[in-house]
């Protein structure tokens, strides 16, 4: 069955005791979607970021791990899509 991409758990923010700062959603959706992390309307890469994406019990779970020192208040936008789209900020 096709399921176009939603939320089953807002992202959330979670400071870490690492120093570090960590974005987690939950979401569905069927085939496997393709998952995006963008500030500022550019996609996040590089070693600043720890950026996955697991399958567990039919839900993905999605996380963004960024260091304190890089983090900026500002908007962050997740970007999960496969024959649909669904984007939270």
């Amino acid at each position: 069955m096709v399921l176009g991409p939603f939320f089953d758990k807002a992202p959330s923010i979670i400071n870490r005791p690492d120093g570090s700062v960590l974005f987690e959603c939950m979401c569905n959706a069927n085939p496997e979607p393709k998952v995006q992390w963008f500030h500022k309307d550019k996609e996040l890469s590089g070693d600043r970021y720890i950026m996955k994406h697991k399958k567990q019990v039919g839900k993905y779970i999605c996380t963004l791990i960024m260091k304190v020192r890089y983090f900026l208040e500002k908007t962050y936008v997740f970007h999960f899509l496969n024959f649909g789209v669904t984007n939270a900020v």
